[in-house]
């Protein structure tokens, strides 16, 4: 499980429009979730489905240039392990 350290939503050329954890994990997960956190503590985004990824917005509008703190938890089909990645990206406009 990784993620990118940087990402900008609404560009031009079409890429690096969504912020999303990437994972080589072909047996899935058996529990998942994606939060992404302001810089005053307030959860901005949160999912439960790894294909889904965040579009640098909140509440429809567009979030400020800056830092994001994410956090995903999550346990691999068939384990019991609940492991955690989390970080921080640069929201880039």
């Amino acid at each position: 499980v990784l993620a990118p350290t940087g990402f900008s939503p609404q560009t031009t050329n079409g890429r690096n429009d969504i912020f999303r954890v990437m994972t080589s994990c072909e047996e899935g997960f058996s529990f998942y979730e994606f939060s992404i956190y302001n810089r005053w503590g307030e959860l901005i985004y949160i999912t439960n489905n790894p294909s889904e990824g965040w579009d640098g917005t909140y509440k429809n509008v567009d979030c400020e240039i800056g830092l994001y703190i994410y956090y995903t938890n999550y346990t691999k089909e068939g384990k019991t392990k609940k492991e955690m990645l989390k970080g921080q990206i640069t929201l880039i406009r």
